[in-house]
């Protein structure tokens, strides 16, 4: 067991969370037919794709996400109104979500488009903001992306970072010797001929089959990524681009300022269960971080336990978490386990049993 950097325990969360609540997705019509493109080497394709999404070039279009986690209705199993920290995250992730975007050098926009309300995220070096038409009310973000989004504004905390050419840079940039990479296929999607990246973990202990991950033949920008479950031919997973252009993007798109008579709320850092030691500092030291969070194995079975307060998990009252655990879903798995008076929060993209293994090895 090593005691984990903070960049390692974020590159590991960053994955469990992004691939486990969610990836991208591929959408390309089956109907159609594929298109007759050079062939490519998987390498030199991996290489063009993380240059392209890395240059900042203007993309903008329609998004599709679908997020399918296997989790019960949380709002009602905690007869909650409101969900905050890991629930109201993984809550406000899960269905389907139509977007805009925007994206370019000058800052970042989505809106999730609804039928009575638009709710809006605008990130720009000037700051950033989420936006709810529906409660006439603008959130000010203090920081991205750690920063909380009241889980009344509606919009998925992390949409900002759920484009397909967002997930499918993270995606591509993790990709390490644990995982097989070919170019599987050809396919459109938005209309625009595609290559079919496949990534394969080279083990058998995940619940991660494969992602693929749609990269514009012309361009190399990504455009979407499916992430299918072991033994699966369904995504659990999927964000493309249905629309998209690679035309100028103004500036101004990306900058937000209150409409008049909105109300104003300045996010909070941190949600009422989020898997924190509540006597812990805002800024742990590393001594205190590595006794509140361990790592164990790396990549696609990585495993990370995080010590929570009986408060956060929904022991005491106040939170949903415990009536969620075990959870086992499929991309990812959850378990509560108290060691020497701690509760600690078990979370890998594995089955039940490795997390019971990793338990045995807690302090």
């Amino acid at each position: 067991m090593a005691v984990p950097t903070r960049k390692r325990i974020a590159a590991l969360l960053t994955l469990l969370l992004g691939v486990a609540g969610l990836s991208v997705a591929l959408l390309a019509s089956s109907a159609a037919s594929a298109p007759d493109l050079p062939a490519v080497q998987a390498r030199s394709l991996v290489a063009s794709a993380l240059r392209a999404a890395a240059s900042g070039g203007p993309v903008a279009g329609d998004v599709d996400l679908h997020v399918d986690l296997g989790l019960p209705q949380l709002a009602d199993a905690g007869g909650a109104p409101e969900l905050s920290g890991v629930t109201g995250a993984l809550e406000s992730l899960s269905g389907d979500h139509h977007l805009r975007v925007w994206a370019s050098t000058d800052g970042l926009r989505a809106a999730e488009l609804t039928q009575f309300a638009e709710r809006s995220l605008f990130v720009s070096p000037s700051g950033a903001w989420a936006w709810d038409s529906n409660r006439y009310t603008a959130y000010r973000l203090a920081s991205l992306p750690h920063a909380h989004i009241p889980q009344s504004q509606g919009l998925p905390r992390s949409t900002g970072d759920l484009g397909p050419e967002q997930l499918a840079a993270r995606m591509l940039a993790a990709v390490r010797p644990t995982t097989r990479v070919v170019v599987a296929r050809t396919a459109t999607v938005a209309g625009r001929a595609a290559y079919v990246l496949a990534l394969q973990p080279r083990t058998s202990e995940t619940l991660i089959g494969h992602i693929d991950v749609a990269v514009d033949a012309a361009t190399r920008v990504p455009l979407g990524v499916y992430v299918y479950p072991r033994r699966s031919s369904t995504p659990a997973m999927s964000s493309a681009f249905t629309s998209v252009g690679f035309g100028p993007i103004a500036p101004s798109t990306f900058r937000f300022t209150p409409p008049p008579g909105a109300k104003v709320v300045t996010a909070q850092s941190q949600g009422s269960d989020a898997p924190q030691d509540a006597t812990a500092p805002s800024h742990p030291t590393p001594a205190r971080l590595a006794q509140r969070v361990r790592s164990f194995g790396s990549g696609w079975t990585g495993i990370v336990a995080l010590r929570v307060s009986p408060k956060q998990v929904g022991r005491a009252g106040g939170g949903t978490l415990s009536k969620l655990l075990p959870f086992s879903g499929p991309l990812f798995s959850m378990r509560l386990a108290e060691r020497s008076g701690y509760d600690w929060l078990i979370v890998g993209m594995v089955p039940q049993e490795a997390l019971a293994r990793v338990q045995a090895r807690l302090p």
